[in-house]
């Protein structure tokens, strides 16, 4: 082999490797002529799909009502809250009649109903949630009164990461239809 031909190899594998390099870069990139579309920022992972918000309590039917309005009443945070009573406050979009006016008042809300393991919660920093399943079967609804009986599934997350269930009570939920839509105006605790 004569001494030009070895210094060719060399810089013909080194060419043939830049023009290979080149042609992966080109093919990564994608279409960069004029008039290519450009792939929308979110390509190639899932943050364009939008998550469902919150109900809207205006266009709200009486189950979504129901079941909205009773979690967010018995969703307790002892830490912060003053007793069970704040949260109809923070359910106040959802309530109607006497319950909107309690939710709203510039007293502060009284506990819904009173538990004796409040303070322990608090002392502990403890949350409770709550979830409100309402049953598949009722009486017909009127135009301007509904009946739902909800389960209300409460339990205790502490702050070391465990949960404790609490008894599920069940109620009579009273949804009226307002000039707002459909909202929660009374509820009875039936069992629990």
């Amino acid at each position: 082999m004569s001494e030009r031909q070895a210094v060719r190899r060399p810089v013909a594998a080194v060419l043939a490797a830049l023009a290979a390099l080149t042609l992966i870069l080109t093919g990564c990139g994608g279409d960069t002529s004029p008039g290519a579309p450009e792939p929308s920022p979110s390509a190639g992972h899932d943050h364009d799909h939008e998550l469902p918000g919150a109900p809207d309590p205006a266009t709200a039917g009486p189950d979504v009502v129901a079941a909205q309005a009773l979690s967010m009443m018995f969703t307790w945070q002892p830490v912060t809250d003053p007793s069970s009573g704040a949260a109809l406050r923070r359910a106040a979009p959802w309530l109607g009649g006497d319950l909107a006016t309690a939710a709203t008042s510039t007293q502060t809300a009284g506990p819904q109903r009173p538990d004796p393991r409040w303070a322990s919660w608090r002392r502990s920093g403890d949350v409770v949630t709550a979830t409100a399943d309402v049953d598949a079967g009722h009486i017909p609804d009127t135009p301007t009164t509904a009946v739902r009986l909800v389960t209300v599934r409460q339990q205790t997350l502490h702050a070391d990461g465990t949960t404790t269930p609490l008894t599920p009570m069940r109620i009579e939920a009273t949804i009226s239809h307002t000039d707002d839509g459909w909202r929660l105006t009374a509820f009875t605790v039936t069992a629990g």
